[in-house]
């Protein structure tokens, strides 16, 4: 089925703020991007990096060609940050890289608003009228402040009651409108405002058939919050947005050693093996560690609980990845807190002049942005 997908101008002009919903396609597009291209890019704005990569495809062949992040502008995401200002950012991005200006796709993290809803099953569209109903249900926003649009993530049957299963996503005009301008301002085409789930699905999933079939947790680890999809059988079955990341851990350090948060920081990113062995010079040093990382488990435990409690399943192992994937040990400290198998994710995707490294896993999100235009669906 081929991904259905409604412009930016038709949500704005037309008066219909809800999308046409697709099993494929990543968000279903918020921005329309018909053209497939050679070239990909994506980018994650995130709250510490602005992160991109560049992919390139030929015949079935695809390489990881170009990657690079700054710093993200401590104003962002404030009502008195300018569109100018983001603009100058991203064209200070890619100006440090000779990647091509092709559309780009991109993520803006806890911007976008997700539900998972029942529906009984129905045609198209009367689903499309109905998701504007739940909407007004399940998010506290007036429904014509925001672009809604759906992803149909299956079928199921609980009780011989067929219904669907579906993302509902949202996003205020307001954002949309802004970010749109902020890539215009910076004569770049912005392809596509995309799922951070999607993105992670498709770089450990998507572009590998032999994946596991059993349930998997794929937990990208940030700095402010962290994203965790469940996947049964190659398929998305539960999303959630974490408020919790490697900031948890850091303020519980700073707060109890009389640290500056920027020196935990530091020594997390060069030597974390240091701190979670102990330091006879730091009495406390290893209850304070286990006191944030118990904050981080804590959210993660929960949210795996309430998966198994909604789809009365199990998840047996995790793959982490995201820029706190980079802490030595961190897989072991949580693996061992969880009591699963826990494993650090990298891409199989080859890096050009590259072939023998992997990608940072903090660049995750981004590749699987740029990788759009090669996986076009979610539920394959």
């Amino acid at each position: 089925m081929k991904a259905n997908v409604r412009s930016l101008s038709a949500h704005l002009n037309r008066g219909n703020n809800v999308g046409t919903g697709s099993k494929t396609g990543g968000l279903s597009s918020l921005i329309s991007f018909l053209t497939k291209k050679n070239y990909a890019l994506g980018i994650d704005i995130g709250s510490r990096f602005l992160k991109v990569v560049q992919i390139s495809k030929s015949g079935k062949d695809v390489q990881i060609d170009y990657y690079g992040s700054i710093k993200t502008p401590q104003e962002l995401g404030s009502n008195s940050f300018p569109e100018e200002m983001l603009a100058a950012e991203l064209a200070r991005l890619l100006d440090q890289l000779p990647v091509k200006r092709c559309p780009i796709n991109v993520t803006i993290g806890a911007k976008i608003i997700t539900r998972h809803i029942r529906m009984p099953e129905m045609p198209a569209k009367e689903l499309v009228t109905a998701i504007k109903w739940e909407a007004e249900k399940y998010i506290p926003i007036p429904v014509d402040e925001l672009v809604l649009d759906y992803v149909n993530l299956g079928s199921q049957n609980p009780e011989g009651h067929k219904q669907s299963h579906i993302l509902l996503t949202a996003i205020t005009r307001e954002t949309v409108e802004f970010y749109h301008r902020a890539f215009s301002f910076a004569n770049l085409q912005l392809a596509a405002v995309d799922l951070s789930a999607f993105a992670i699905w498709r770089v450990f999933v998507g572009m590998n058939r032999d994946f596991p079939k059993e349930v998997t947790a794929l937990l990208d680890l940030g700095y402010s919050s962290s994203q965790m999809i469940v996947v049964k059988n190659r398929k998305i079955v539960f999303t959630r947005l974490l408020p919790v990341g490697a900031r948890t851990i850091f303020d519980t350090l700073a707060r109890n050693l009389q640290m500056d948060l920027r020196d935990i920081r530091q020594a997390f990113e060069t030597d974390l093996e240091r701190l979670t062995v102990g330091n006879d010079n730091t009495p406390g040093l290893q209850e304070f560690l286990g006191e944030g990382i118990g904050d981080f488990v804590r959210e993660v435990r929960r949210s795996l609980e309430f998966f198994s409690n909604q789809e009365k399943d199990e998840v047996s192992r995790i793959v982490i990845t995201g820029g706190t994937a980079n802490f030595a040990g961190i897989d072991l400290l949580l693996a061992e807190e969880l009591r699963l198998p826990i494993k650090i994710g990298s891409s199989m995707i080859p890096m050009k002049d590259r072939r023998n490294e992997t990608l940072d896993p903090s660049y995750t999100v981004a590749l699987g942005l740029a990788l759009r235009e090669v996986v076009r669906s979610v539920q394959s």
